[in-house]
């Protein structure tokens, strides 16, 4: 049999490592939109044209981080609906424009 004790260190060390893998994308991520926003116009705008990517919580949650790492004049669009590609625009979507 094995201990709880036991278990609860393998899942800690699952834990820790994934946490790991996550941070090292997520650092990943913020390093490339870093690379990008030094390269924009000032007072450019970024739309994130994906299904519902500003909505609820999580939506603000991501309006934040992208905040934090793009120039405060930039505007930042993400939708709250459902959105597709309309000869190389979004269509059917309201985007919310923020700052």
């Amino acid at each position: 049999m094995v201990s709880a004790n036991i278990i609860q260190i393998i899942n800690n060390e699952t834990d820790k490592r994934r946490r790991e893998q996550l941070e090292k994308a997520l650092q990943r991520e913020r390093d490339f939109l870093s690379y990008i926003s030094k390269k924009m116009c000032p007072k450019g705008k970024v739309y994130f044209v994906s299904c519902q990517v500003g909505k609820g919580p999580e939506g603000e949650d991501l309006r934040n981080w992208l905040g934090s790492i793009f120039p405060p004049e930039t505007g930042i669009s993400l939708p709250d609906t459902n959105v597709r590609w309309f000869y190389g625009d979004p269509i059917t979507c309201s985007i919310e424009e923020t700052r």
